[in-house]
């Protein structure tokens, strides 16, 4: 392998779920399939569906839609999740 530009980046999980606008939540698990590159949050939070012990959660699609505010701030919102 190749020498190459790698470092290690550890943040708060406030800070992961304010980006997701989870303000609530609780990251529970983070994962990384390689193959499919694919960053995997297992989040606890009320507006998620309800799972009983011992059943394997479903993938949550979330969406975000992107606007200019009257001041030229770009703007995101997170749609529920349905």
């Amino acid at each position: 392998m190749a020498d190459r530009h790698i470092g290690k980046i550890e943040l708060v999980p406030d800070l992961v779920l304010s980006w997701l606008q989870f303000p609530f939540g609780r990251l529970r698990d983070i994962s990384y399939d390689e193959e499919r590159d694919i960053v995997s949050l297992l989040i606890e939070d009320s507006e998620m569906p309800i799972v009983r012990q011992g059943e394997i959660p479903l993938t949550q699609l979330i969406s975000f839609s992107t606007y200019q505010d009257c001041v030229g701030h770009k703007v995101s919102l997170r749609e529920k999740i349905k």
